[in-house]
């Protein structure tokens, strides 16, 4: 507490500039929906609101992952002009019950502000200052991935968590690994980084934990909750390869290359090249115990680069690399170009969607900077434990 004291009485024009920006964003939101202006937008929480309403008023975990029955939750609970599969891991639903408050709209506001706060926690555990975190969320996709109700911002501080603590305490590294697991996609590099960097106690608590996530839903519930959730993930990876939500959403080179109009095939075999390259770039990293800003960079990118099914949302997750940045920036002022590069071209993948921007270039751009940026090991990172 001493140090935010003293962290606000320095920088308290900054702080509050950057609270009002954030909270005007939210407030001027809320009113928008509470105004009825708007149907299909903030989606994801409302599929988690609904899913949580379900659960606490009886239903069936398995009964969520049939398009069928969740459609007829929304037009029950919700806005029925606007209608959204149910595929988070029956793992999550404990979150998605704590979250189904009445009304809609408040509950909606809370999840908004604790995204943000999730956000600026996972800066805080990587030693970032106070003003520097509350800039960061402040940022584009920070703040669309709070007023659109998305998760990213937790999976983002469960993944700054477990590797804060993967020097002294690799059990909880595993852990947190784990219960990042609920958005599968992007979770798919964490083992890859722990076997290759050699933390093979982090790597059996993450499977160990995972396991245990598994049976005790099995248990409380039933195994059929997670057949049901497999066969969910089938249908909704039929229905991205089809282009259902269409292609320019998604930062993978897949969509990308489908987007410009290529066969199904030959965009997937380029994306198989794609991700295998990030894939052994990561390995190298964690293998040759490169400085951690490095390290969690690339884990983040190839987290991005690594899934065909990874959204505009998700780059959330790139306000880590962009501290890291900021930071080299301080301590040497010749890095400002590099920095303002990269923050270019994060706003312009952010902006795909409407400039058709290959994201995948830009990634790889970024991840290639970090590579060749000196990170001294005397000012190497020391994230908190």
């Amino acid at each position: 507490m001493r140090e935010l004291a003293e962290t606000w009485g320095k920088h308290w024009r900054t702080f509050t500039a950057l609270m009002v920006v954030q909270l005007t964003v939210l407030l001027f939101v809320f009113a928008w929906i509470k105004s009825g202006a708007v149907s299909g937008a903030f989606s994801d929480f409302q599929a988690i609101w609904v899913a949580g309403k379900s659960l606490l008023s009886g239903g069936q975990p398995a009964e969520l992952y049939s398009p069928t029955h969740f459609f007829h939750l929304i037009e029950q609970w919700r806005r029925p002009d606007f209608k959204l599969l149910w595929l988070y891991p029956p793992s999550f639903l404990p979150l998605a019950a704590a979250t189904a408050w009445d009304p809609f709209l408040w509950s909606y506001f809370a999840w908004c502000v604790l995204s943000l706060c999730m956000s600026c926690c996972a800066l805080r555990l990587l030693n970032e200052p106070w003003h520097r975190a509350l800039l960061l969320t402040a940022f584009p996709v920070s703040l669309w991935n709070a007023v659109m109700g998305q998760t990213s911002a937790l999976f983002l501080l469960l993944l700054v968590a477990g590797v804060a603590a993967l020097g002294r305490r690799p059990l909880l590294t595993g852990a947190f690994f784990a219960l990042a697991c609920f958005k599968p996609h992007l979770a798919a590099v964490l083992p890859i980084a722990l076997l290759a960097g050699g933390y093979y106690r982090a790597l059996l608590s993450f499977i160990a934990s995972g396991l245990l996530l598994v049976f005790s839903t099995m248990v409380y519930w039933s195994p059929e909750v997670w057949w049901a959730y497999l066969s969910a993930l089938l249908n909704v990876r039929d229905l991205m390869f089809n282009g259902a939500w269409g292609f320019f959403v998604h930062l993978s080179a897949y969509a990308y290359l489908r987007g410009l109009g290529l066969d199904h095939n030959v965009a997937l075999f380029a994306h198989t090249l794609y991700a295998g390259a990030w894939i052994a770039v990561l390995a190298m990293a964690w293998r040759r115990k490169r400085p951690l800003e490095v390290r969690l960079t690339l884990l983040v990118l190839s987290a991005l680069s690594l899934s065909p099914y990874a959204l505009a949302h998700d780059l959330v997750l790139l306000i880590v690399p962009m501290a890291f940045l900021l930071r080299r920036q301080t301590a040497d002022a010749r890095l400002c170009p590099m920095d303002a590069a990269v923050i270019c071209l994060w706003l312009m993948s952010y902006y795909q969607s409407i400039w058709v921007v290959p994201a995948p270039f830009a990634l790889t751009l970024v991840g290639a900077l970090f590579l060749a940026m000196p990170f001294p090991e005397k000012q190497a990172l020391q994230p908190r434990e």
